[in-house]
């Protein structure tokens, strides 16, 4: 699944890339609006945004495919996601409050790598094919 998700999260930020690439002009055309031209210097941040973005999950491909990646169980986790209970699918708010404490990380972006994992998988969504 790790392969599947990496590949589709390359191609999606690839066409980002495109779109932004092709949005230049016309970001570059609204510069002639006075004032400071946040058109054209929120493309080029995005397009930075999404080069690294693509770069990230590239490298974390290269890794996944010589195979040094190394899944190791933690019992901590498994105690508060209880995956068995649940399925692999299922983080309510609660627990993922709990896993911020026990790994004293920042809740707003693991709800939004949460949010990205479930909607990665669903029907119809930019990383399934």
């Amino acid at each position: 699944r790790l392969m599947v998700l990496t590949q589709n999260h390359i191609d999606l930020q690839q066409r980002l890339i495109y779109f932004n690439i092709v949005c230049i002009p016309f970001s570059f055309a609204m510069g002639i609006i006075p004032g400071p031209n946040v058109f054209l210097m929120w493309n080029m941040f995005r397009l930075s945004c999404h080069v690294t973005a693509k770069n990230g999950a590239r490298r974390l491909d290269e890794r996944e495919r010589q195979n040094s990646l190394v899944f190791r169980s933690d019992a901590e986790l498994d105690r508060v996601v209880e995956p068995s209970k649940h399925g692999p699918e299922v983080l309510d708010d609660k627990k993922i409050e709990e896993v911020c404490k026990l790994y004293d990380l920042d809740s707003v972006a693991f709800t939004h790598i949460d949010r990205v994992r479930r909607h990665s998988f669903k029907k119809g969504s930019p990383f399934t094919r």
